[in-house]
């Protein structure tokens, strides 16, 4: 037969003569071949030669495929043990940790790999955890568990081969992935691994790594084919853990918020109450630092309370945290807003604010605000931050064990200041009480003492001022009990108010007319702007004429003497608005947002501090609006809005 000229070179380098060649086959399949070399001689091949040669490769087809059988078999026997070794594992193992671990030694010492760990998927957040469950084949291997937090664009790649195309994924230097991930394969010595996706009843739970550091590995088809079991295997393993340990999350969540609760009740102090809530917190979620910062009456976030575990590097306590350039950007805005910083280095943009966090050994961070979302208006009233000093993936039952620690918290502590607002609210109320009715008592003890000391027979004359000061005093005590029998009808919903069409102007100048006396008394002018055709309103007029003297009334007894009140009405749309001007101090700026509560002021020098507050029940009564403007140094003007008829 002719023979290839490399053939040829090839034989006359070894010194082969002669050869004789026969295919190995089984079942027309080729498998191999025998061959017979002579160096020392030429042979001639007879046909028995041939015929024998031949036998033999067919006997040889024989033994190898028998030895195939064998060798699947003895496989076959030892995958169905790492099948069986990966239940008992999981069955017998304390925790996951230590199940994934024995697991990976089963499939690294199979596959020969140098390292197997796994990440776990969060399907809620819809990302990958850091590796847990490592197993690494020698120890001065360097370890990825806790390191590797995958970049936005990497996760993304992943979730698609894996998860929506369900394939395993053979990472070398020939895979189209991003070139940060190149580098930190380079640096935990990856040459070559394979992601295998863990599913269980099709919803995607984990990714198992298999690594090899030392050598390229090539996978043929049986390899690829065998995994999936094993993927099956593990899947049921980590999802009984899982359930197992979110089960046993669930009762520790429980039972630590039912401890904060009763600690909270006990303490009924807001830095002690946090105070306890930081140090749980940082034993529950194994972080390094908890702080709780506190909006000041400026609007400037401070360091209220911290809680320091492991470091020593601590923030300053009432510091102004609002000074750090640009720390406004990972502040939650609005209530139930948390915000998720897994590592700086990659989720903050600003060198500045990355380099103050680095400063005090803070890489990864949680943050969610304290809100008084349980009152009639939410607002932000302070933030709790979980801080870490090294790179930490966030996952969704962390995020909902840490938002339910700190609502519970809140919740209590809100109830608790409520409790304390009413005990102080009832304190002022009697101190007020006591001390608006003293002062008329007193002015009228004084007169009736006048009027006993004079001789039996005196003319009415001479008792007519004391009479009238009395009167003036009766008056004053008739309105303070007035307004306190009005406050609870209100209060109690026992009030029905019969609305009829009413002349606004009318009842206007009935209550400046009933005030003239007392603006006079303290040389004050009351003067009126209105419209001769103002249209009718829906009103109950007594109730519309105490609002308006109220208003009045305050404007002359807390300004100084020569206060000038205004009165104006004009109509917007449906309705017509009525306001009260005078153009004397203003109202203080931390007493503007309780100025329509009872008692707003533990002290007053005047009046009982129902007045504003029972203006306003009346007006909601009558389905109007009543508000204020005011101004230091200028003066305030009240409004209200009446329904026109």
């Amino acid at each position: 037969i002719e023979v290839p000229d490399e053939t040829k070179d090839l034989f006359e380098e070894l010194g082969v003569k002669s050869f004789l060649s026969s295919p190995i086959i089984f079942k027309e399949e080729l498998i191999g071949r025998i061959g017979l070399h002579y160096v020392n001689e030429f042979k001639e091949f007879s046909k028995d030669d041939i015929d024998l040669i031949t036998a033999i490769s067919d006997q040889l087809a024989t033994a190898i495929h028998q030895a195939k059988l064998y060798s699947q078999i003895e496989e076959t026997k030892e995958r169905e043990i790492l099948l069986k070794t990966i239940i008992s594992n999981t069955l017998l193992s304390s925790n996951l940790e230590e199940a994934l671990r024995n697991i990976g030694e089963e499939v690294a010492r199979l596959f020969n790999a140098d390292r197997i760990s796994f990440m776990f998927f969060d399907n809620t957040l819809q990302t990958f955890s850091e590796i847990k469950g490592e197993y690494r084949r020698k120890e001065d291997m360097p370890s990825a568990e806790g390191k590797v937090i995958l970049e936005k664009n990497f996760e993304h790649y992943l979730i698609e081969e894996l998860f929506i195309k369900k394939n395993s994924l053979i990472i070398d230097n020939n895979s189209r992935i991003p070139e940060g991930f190149i580098d930190l394969l380079k640096i935990l010595y990856v040459k070559t691994a394979i992601a295998i996706p863990i599913f269980y009843r099709d919803k995607p739970i984990a990714v198992v790594l298999l690594n090899y550091a030392e050598s390229t590995k090539q996978w043929n088809k049986e390899e690829l084919d065998f995994l999936v079991p094993i993927a099956q295997q593990v899947s049921i393993g980590i999802y009984l853990f899982q359930l197992n340990e979110k089960l046993g999350k669930s009762v520790t969540t429980e039972r630590t918020v039912r401890d904060i609760v009763l600690e909270a009740r006990k303490l009924e102090d807001y830095k002690k109450i946090f105070d306890y809530l930081l140090d749980r917190l940082a034993n529950i979620f194994g972080v390094d630092r908890v702080l709780n910062l506190h909006f000041t009456p400026d609007g400037n976030l401070s360091i209220r309370n911290e809680v320091i575990k492991n470091i020593d590097q601590a923030y300053s306590l009432g510091q102004d945290i609002s000074n750090v350039k640009n720390i406004e950007q990972i502040f939650p805005d609005e209530p139930d807003k948390m915000v998720v910083i897994n590592d700086i280095n990659t989720d903050i943009k600003d060198p500045v604010l990355k380099e103050y966090f680095r400063s005090k050994r803070t890489i990864s961070l949680l943050l969610y605000p304290i809100a008084s979302r349980y009152l009639t208006k939410q607002q932000i009233i302070g933030i709790i931050m979980l801080c870490s000093s090294i790179p930490r993936k966030w996952t969704s039952d962390e995020m909902d064990s840490f938002k339910l620690m700190v609502d519970t918290t809140t919740l209590v502590y809100l109830e608790i200041k409520q409790k304390q607002d009413a005990e102080e609210e009832r304190k002022t109320f009697l101190a007020t009480l006591t001390h608006d009715l003293r002062s008329p008592l007193l002015a009228e003890q004084k007169s009736l003492e006048a009027v006993i000391s004079k001789k039996f027979g005196t003319s009415l004359e001479t008792f007519s001022e004391y009479l009238e000061d009395m009167h003036k005093t009766n008056d004053e005590l008739l309105r303070l009990v007035n307004n306190l029998l009005l406050t609870y009808q209100y209060e109690s919903g026992k009030t029905e108010l019969e609305l009829v069409s009413n002349n606004i102007n009318d009842i206007i100048d009935n209550a400046v007319k009933s005030m003239k006396p007392l603006a006079e008394d303290n040389d004050s002018e009351i003067v009126t702007d209105i419209q001769p055709d103002s249209p009718l309103v829906m009103a109950n007029g007594d109730e519309i004429n105490r609002v308006i003297t109220n208003l009045i009334n305050n404007a002359i007894k807390h300004n100084t003497k020569g206060t000038n009140i205004n009165v104006k009405v004009k109509k917007i749309d449906n309705e017509v608005q009525i306001s009260v001007s005078d153009n004397g101090k203003g109202i203080p700026e931390s007493e503007r947002p309780y100025i329509f509560q009872r008692y707003p002021t533990t002290k007053r020098k005047i009046g009982s501090g129902l007045g504003l507050y029972l203006s306003k029940q009346i007006i909601d009564a009558h389905k109007g609006k009543i508000w204020f403007d005011t101004e230091k140094g200028k003066g305030t003007t009240f409004y209200f809005t009446l329904p026109v008829s």
